[in-house]
This record gives C-alpha cells, structure tokens and sequence, in this order.
C-alpha cells in the first residue's frame, strides 16, 4: 500500500511510493493548475451533420452542454475544443480552435487546451450530450481527486450503472 502525503506548499493529498517526491498538482509551487473542462464539438459528422448546433428546446444543442458544464464545478475554465476552419453559424462562449492539427485529432486539441491553461484536471466532455449531469461528472471528480495519484477516472456505465450519455 503506498503512503498518503499532504503538499506542505498546497495541502494537495496524493500518493506515492517514495518520499520526497514533488506534488502532482503544485509541483512544489503552492499553485496547483486549475480544473479546465473541454467540450469536443465540431459541425462536420457525416450521419448528423452540424448536430452540435441542432435544435434542442429552443436552442443549439452545445449551448445545453455548455450550461451543465458550468454546473460541475465554479471555478473551472470551460471551453469548446473545435477543429480550425469550421463556419459556426453562432458565436460560440469558449469555441477555441487550433490551426494547423488534424481536424480528427481530438486529443491534439485537448493536449494544446491542457497547456494552454497549465491544467492539472481536465474533464473530457462531448457537444453531443444534452443530457450531461453535473452532478455524476462532480461524484467522478471526488472519486479521482481522492484517489490520488490517479491518471484516469471513468464513469464507464458498465461499472457505474450511470445511463450512458450521462458522462
């Protein structure tokens, strides 16, 4: 079993197997990164085409993806993560695009996100889920942060039992 230790720079918990080893959130800074949420979404799926601007009750679909988003957790930076040169016919709140990736390479796009807001959590959301539940991505962020140190938390509904779509 490892040890649990506390950050004395930012009273992070986390686990490690030797002692002392830098904090996986401050790296001894006393500044952890913060909880960045990114939103996949793009207008070019070829069996829905511009689904994530589909009207659902009076608005585009994102924008319910967006709204249950910010529910997860006040102090997160939430963005949609699009690819470049897509023609939104909206203005988007938090659209970034990244020039120059491969419009498929979703995780280029998360990878970029993460180093632009020096982020130590990243959530994993998708523009086609309007039925997104702040409340289950909130219980998965708990679980992972008290697992520590843990590279990955799911809530896979063959293990959680969560609707699939609920992420």
């Amino acid at each position: 079993m490892k040890d649990r230790y506390v950050c004395q720079s930012c009273e992070n918990g986390f686990r490690d197997g030797e002692w002392p080893v830098p904090c996986p959130a401050c790296h001894g800074t006393r500044k952890a990164g913060p909880l960045v949420i990114g939103i996949q979404a793009r207008l070019g799926s070829t069996r829905f085409p511009r689904k994530a601007v589909a009207d659902l009750h009076g608005k585009p679909m994102l924008a319910h993806v967006i709204e249950q988003a910010r529910q997860i957790h006040r102090d997160a930076i939430v963005a949609v993560l699009a690819p470049w040169g897509e023609d939104w016919p909206m203005p988007i709140p938090g659209l970034m695009t990244f020039p120059g990736l491969d419009p498929m390479d979703v995780l280029s796009r998360y990878w970029w996100f993460a180093e632009m807001t020096h982020a130590s959590v990243i959530i994993r959301l998708t523009g086609d889920c309007p039925a997104l539940n702040p409340a289950v991505c909130r219980h998965v962020l708990q679980a992972f942060q008290h697992a520590q140190p843990c590279g990955y938390a799911s809530n896979d509904w063959r293990q959680s039992g969560y609707p699939s779509g609920w992420d």
